[in-house]
């Protein structure tokens, strides 16, 4: 199990999710 690179996954969601909210902002607000 490589601890590193599921941190770096979990990272990376987390980003992808504060894209897509403030996509989502941009487009209803």
């Amino acid at each position: 199990m490589n601890l590193r690179g599921r941190g770096d996954y979990m990272n990376n969601r987390q980003i992808l999710i504060g894209q897509l909210e403030t996509i989502r902002e941009m487009i209803i607000g």
